[in-house]
């Protein structure tokens, strides 16, 4: 066949589509997305509600009305029906006996912290519903504590605190301080790592808490103190544990002394005392020395730890001794306070000063120098009504 000639091309622009058209395409996709949209959430709020039928099925009334509560106050998009496996460990089983599957496995969620939230602050409000003994209760909220109030998000971390002042307020007198002591040794131990937190509101709110909990017949002084005596191996190298520490014991001595109710001692202070004095920052060193004096007005047998800074740091030294010449040792406390506050200035410039370096020979006054010019001073005055008297005899 022979080929036939092409039609030429057409270079003619293409014919612009009408605008309304396009509008009307973009309205018609707008309303099918909010259509399906609504329609998927309509769907997944139906399987939800399908699944947390099936979850309360096999749930106790006093377990169904705490989840429920739990599910109404989760306010985030995650899912409420799978809160995870939960940590490794026998924690899950320990605690899941007295709160039940469900709630337990929100409390330990590492998939939902909405759910961790919400349960806990749920769970404070409604221990009274749990049907077991309050001493079975108490324990259980211990032991999920020691993992709660190591949470790092900060508004879990204080629903924790809350929850542990809920829990102490519901053992009330009835519960013995022995009978919760085991589990209530580690979460004192985690509070008082949680006073040198560098968050001031976790700091404060650890630091109130220990505080209350000295006061309570089920936890007392004497826990709190031996939580606040030891230092864990993680935390001895740095300084903010230390200066917390200090500082806490320094308040518990100042309120209970030394005493059975605060179970102190200066056998059991001295060491802490001494790590403080040999701190090189200087308010561990200052907070040392405030706890030195507050431990010597309650018993001034605690003077001999100056002894050992006599020649490697005299002006450690000097200072220890000016603190207890000027403490009433058992006296008032108000007069204690009004007589230490008037070396508080020249504690914080010596304390800059009292490293390990000794002052130099040249520049310490001898003591033999400054008491014979005083001596000297004292016999002229003392002889001058004699002089006068001689004189007037003479006229």
């Amino acid at each position: 066949k022979e080929a036939q000639p092409r039609e030429p091309y057409d270079e003619r622009p293409i014919r612009g589509m009408n605008k309304e058209v396009f509008s009307m395409v973009d309205t018609d996709v707008d309303h099918l997305t909010a259509s399906g949209s609504k329609l998927s959430e309509s769907v997944n709020r139906k399987s939800q509600e399908g699944l947390h039928d099936e979850l309360f099925a096999n749930m106790s009334e006093w377990e169904k009305n705490i989840a429920k509560e739990i599910i109404n106050q989760q306010t985030s998009e995650e899912p409420t029906t799978d809160p995870g496996p939960g940590p490794k460990g026998d924690i899950l089983s320990d605690i899941s006996s007295v709160f039940g599957n469900y709630i337990s496995r929100c409390l330990l969620s590492q998939k939902s912290r909405g759910l961790r939230e919400s349960s806990v602050v749920v769970l404070s409000e409604r221990l009274d519903q749990l049907p077991f003994d309050k001493v079975v209760i108490m324990n259980a909220c211990l032991k999920y504590l020691k993992v709660g109030l190591k949470d790092k998000i900060p508004t879990i971390f204080h629903a924790n605190i809350n929850f542990l002042k809920q829990v102490i307020k519901f053992g009330g007198k009835s519960v013995k301080k022995s009978q919760i002591a085991s589990n209530m040794e580690p979460v004192l131990s985690i509070l008082a790592s949680k006073i040198s937190d560098t968050n001031s509101r976790t700091r404060d709110a650890s630091e109130k808490l220990l505080q209350h909990l000295a006061t309570r017949v089920s936890v007392g002084a004497v826990s709190v103190c031996d939580a606040c005596l030891k230092i864990p191996k993680e935390e001895q190298s740095g300084w903010r544990p230390l200066l917390a520490r200090l500082s806490m014991l320094t308040h518990m001595t100042k309120k209970y002394g030394f005493s059975e109710k605060s179970g102190l001692n200066s056998e059991k202070v001295s060491d802490i005392i001494v790590k403080g004095l040999n701190n090189p920052n200087v308010e561990a060193r200052k907070s040392a020395l405030e706890l030195y004096a507050e431990c010597y007005r309650v018993d001034p047998s605690i003077q001999y730890l100056s002894i050992q800074y006599e020649k490697t740091k005299p002006l450690l030294y000097k200072e220890m001794v000016e603190i207890t010449s000027n403490t009433t040792d058992g006296g008032d406390q108000g007069e204690y306070q009004e007589e230490n506050s008037r070396t508080e200035v020249h504690m914080d410039s010596t304390l800059e000063g009292s490293d390990v370096r000794p002052q130099s020979a040249s520049n310490m006054k001898s003591p033999s120098r400054t008491n014979s010019a005083t001596k000297k001073k004292r016999k002229s005055k003392k002889q001058q009504p004699s002089e006068q008297q001689s004189v007037e005899d003479g006229q």
